[in-house]
């Protein structure tokens, strides 16, 4: 092997070496447009244990349906429906993700709002009108 290729495959294993490193740390998005169930039903589980008014309105089992969908520059949004509640789930463009999630209800008027970050889900508002 030559002196320059040897500098080709050491400068390639430098630059290749960190970029796989990153590459695994990065949390799973989405493959396929759509949102996953269980980041929908956490936060509802979240909500039903945190909050007794809300829990009557919360189905162990909940089906989702996906009525929009938004992909900007560096930001993707969801929005799902399911028993009279409407949940948008958003995130940017990031190595790290969190989603940013606020789940509505129509009648009482709830509203919910959080982050779920390595699948851990923290509340940052709730009202009740």
């Amino acid at each position: 092997m030559g002196k320059g290729t040897t500098r080709f495959v050491l400068v390639l294993c430098i630059l290749w070496l960190p970029l796989s490193a990153c590459a695994a740390v990065i949390p799973e998005k989405p493959t396929d447009g759509k949102m996953p169930n269980d980041l929908l039903n956490e936060v509802m589980r979240y909500i039903k244990q945190h909050h007794p008014d809300a829990s009557s309105l919360i189905k162990d089992s909940m089906t989702w349906t996906e009525v929009e969908k938004v992909k900007k520059v560096g930001y993707t949004r969801y929005v799902y429906t399911s028993n009279g509640w409407k949940v948008t789930i958003g995130h940017p463009a990031t190595a790290e993700v969190i989603y940013e999630v606020t789940a509505e209800h129509d009648t009482p008027a709830i509203t919910w709002t959080g982050t779920i970050k390595d699948k851990q889900v923290t509340e940052t508002g709730y009202s009740v009108r």
